[in-house]
């Protein structure tokens, strides 16, 4: 399976300022691996079958090769789809894009809401092996950016995002004064 990436976006403007600060990442697809898992179950089974068949006397070896094709087609999807790709974008003016969609919505979608209202990211345990990553806003709502992923990957994902926050936080309270220079 592909490993996990998490790369910084900046983006800006002409004048060299930031106007937009966030992640890219990728995260496992947690039902491609459940059903590849099934699949090795049942090509094993299928094998054990077929050869029970052929020592039994019977010549029909077709269990053994679509067991074969079902335990290389398992393995193999995860290690080309196995990950999807998520990102968040904090954009100057307040608008929280997310080009690839939430989990469970795959469409490129926008955070209601400006930035400013953000309390916290943080990361949240889903069970035990398997971590979210949350927006918490001060108003209550909360926003899932992120699941299935290991501990250590969200733990990336949120620093990375709390940076990127702070990042286009304070490029949006700089302003250009005389011959160019950023005040703060």
């Amino acid at each position: 399976m592909p490993e996990f990436e998490a790369h910084p976006i900046r983006e800006l403007d002409a004048e060299g300022r930031l106007t937009g600060a966030g992640l890219v990442w990728n995260e496992i697809r947690m039902w491609l691996l459940h059903l590849c898992g099934f699949g090795v179950v049942i090509a094993v089974m299928m094998v054990i079958v077929g050869i029970a068949v052929r020592l039994a006397g019977g010549i029909d070896l077709f269990l053994v090769e679509a067991a074969i094709v079902l335990f290389a087609l398992s393995c193999g999807l995860p290690s080309i789809y196995g990950r999807r790709v998520r990102a968040v974008i904090f954009e100057r003016g307040g608008r929280m894009a997310t080009p690839n969609g939430f989990p469970g919505y795959r469409k490129r979608a926008f955070v209601g809401g400006h930035w400013a209202y953000i309390r916290s990211i943080e990361r949240v345990q889903f069970s035990q092996t398997i971590w979210l990553v949350h927006i918490y806003f001060s108003g209550g709502e909360i926003v899932c950016l992120a699941h299935s992923n290991a501990m250590s990957e969200a733990h990336k994902i949120v620093v990375q995002l709390t940076r990127a926050l702070d990042e286009i936080r304070r490029a949006e309270h700089q302003t250009v004064g005389p011959k160019g220079r950023l005040i703060d």
